[in-house]
């Protein structure tokens, strides 16, 4: 989890804040909207401290909206999918079709939508560099409280998503991308997010 130490470094010291600035807004905005396709392995803390593993899959398709399936490991036997407006949380011990619940203003509600617009669609603190210069972290406090974290090329130019910091009434849920691939539609089938589903085992 040293992504998250240096992300929590950065938030607790606001003199290392960069200068709100166009160019770093916008670039953040046309990454997000640039990603079409996203898969990757994570690493998810909670506020309790314990860690548990997943896959996550992502997609943004325009007129069908966007996508997205959690798998977790093998002892939460938890799949969670979002569909356009809709979120379901499908309990594998029993296979029963959960009921849809309103994405609302939850963050998977934010990322989804066809385009992303920081200044329309979101209040934000300023953009915040790690002390190595290797990440950018950005924290929206509207439509949600969430934490966006990015990886950095060395020029300073955004080069992924690293993983995000989401929080909610129990604390922080901290979420660790591993071996993040974006932009590749074909490892993000659209049979993923509807039953009959194909089980992917996290060990």
């Amino acid at each position: 989890m040293k992504k998250f130490l240096i992300l929590f470094l950065a938030l607790l010291y606001p003199a290392l804040a960069i200068e709100p600035n166009k160019a770093t807004q916008l670039q953040i905005q046309d990454y997000l909207n640039g990603i079409t396709a996203l898969v990757s392995d994570f690493v998810q803390t909670n506020p309790d401290g314990d860690k548990v593993r997943g896959k996550i899959w992502l997609k943004r398709t325009g007129a069908e909206g966007g996508k997205l399936r959690i798998d977790y490991e093998k002892r939460i036997p938890q799949r969670i999918i979002a569909l356009k407006n809709n979120l379901y949380i499908y309990d594998l011990n029993t296979n029963e079709t959960p009921e849809p619940q309103d994405l609302g203003n939850m963050p998977a509600a934010f990322i989804l939508q066809n385009e992303i617009n920081l200044t329309k669609d979101a209040v934000f603190e300023t953009p915040v560099k790690s002390p190595d210069g290797q990440f950018l972290s950005i924290r929206l406090t509207d439509p949600a409280p969430l934490t966006l974290m990015f990886s950095l090329y060395p020029n300073g130019n955004i080069k992924g998503l690293a993983g995000w910091v989401l929080e909610d009434s129990h604390g922080l849920i901290c979420v660790d991308l591993i071996d993040m691939q974006d932009n590749d539609p074909r490892l993000v089938p659209a049979d993923l997010f509807k039953p009959p589903f194909k089980d992917i085992v996290v060990d």
